[in-house]
């Protein structure tokens, strides 16, 4: 795609690198996102979204398997979403704990997966310090 029509403009322009992914947009609005990859895996090193003038920025880095290590977020509209995030997974690859800590390295949020014997999802967590355990049927997997 490399335009967008409307009766207000909603996409200015949009760029793309040599692997076709999207590199930059420019909303009528003035506003853009751009974004940025490795040039040797192709995945995602940085996201930045500018609204007036101001940047909410996502920083990625990778496990050498392709997993997501850790996700870094700046946002100056919400200091309650600026956070750092890190992922564990098991010997399977499969995602198995969620870590998001705020600018004072306090939990913000978490998540622990489990794979039951019969290959069945569980899952825990809390937000704000309020544990949640969700509902599962085993019947209907």
């Amino acid at each position: 795609m490399n335009q967008v029509t409307a009766s207000q403009n909603p996409v200015s322009s949009a760029s793309y690198n040599v692997s076709s992914q999207v590199t930059g947009i420019i909303f009528g609005s003035g506003d853009s996102d751009t974004f940025q990859y490795d040039s040797k895996t192709g995945r995602m090193t940085q996201y930045k979204y500018t609204v007036n003038g101001q940047n909410v920025v996502g920083n990625l880095a990778w496990n050498a398997n392709g997993t997501l290590q850790s996700l870094q977020i700046t946002d100056p509209f919400n200091a309650a979403n600026t956070q750092t995030c890190s992922y564990l997974y098991d010997d399977l690859a499969r995602i198995s704990n969620v870590d998001c800590k705020n600018g004072s390295n306090v939990s913000i949020w978490t998540q622990a997966f489990g794979i039951g014997p019969f290959e069945n999802l569980g899952k825990t967590g809390s937000n704000g310090g309020t544990s949640f355990l969700p509902s599962y049927d085993p019947y209907t997997n």
